[in-house]
């Protein structure tokens, strides 16, 4: 039996009667099992059906992301949080050792820097707050970040992360 999914490709005149298009919108696809798209011979499975191609504006290719990125990622996110920390005062300072262990925490070769966000809301923001709530960061003051073996180190403290 051939399964049939429905497939709404966006084209140029999205945002703009979207609910008329919708019907035009929506093709009938095969579903094929996985890696039996793109083969060639133009038969079964390929990408190139006359009725789809028509709605495909542009594809992007995307390479996958190397451990040398993962620093200016990681430096990107700390400013997020840096941020967060300024309305209280608090700066946040991070060695070498740190950034170097968030990145390769953060790092997964298929995902990219996707978990990168989790691990630095366990490894670091979450012992954070712990320890601004119970007192032990007070507002104004200079916050060193090192890396201690599997954890980090906040101000000569082993965070504790949260699971």
């Amino acid at each position: 039996m051939k399964q049939v999914g429905y497939v709404c490709l966006g084209g140029p005149n999205d945002g703009r009667r979207i609910a008329e298009d919708n019907a035009m919108r929506q093709q009938e696809v095969p579903i094929y099992p996985q890696g039996s798209l793109g083969q060639a011979g133009g038969g079964p499975g390929t990408v190139t059906s006359v009725p789809i191609q028509q709605f495909i504006d542009e594809i992007l290719l995307f390479h996958r992301l190397t451990r040398e990125q993962m620093a200016g990622i990681v430096e990107v996110q700390l400013r997020d949080l840096e941020a967060l920390l300024a309305e209280r005062k608090i700066t946040l300072e991070l060695d070498a050792t740190a950034k170097a262990w968030l990145a390769e925490r953060g790092y997964d070769p298929v995902y990219g820097a996707r978990p990168l966000k989790r691990v630095l809301q366990r490894a670091l923001q979450n012992p954070l707050a712990t320890m601004i709530l119970e007192g032990r960061i007070m507002d104004g003051e200079r916050v060193v970040v090192t890396a201690a073996g599997d954890a980090l180190a906040i101000n000569g403290q082993a965070a504790q992360a949260a699971e």
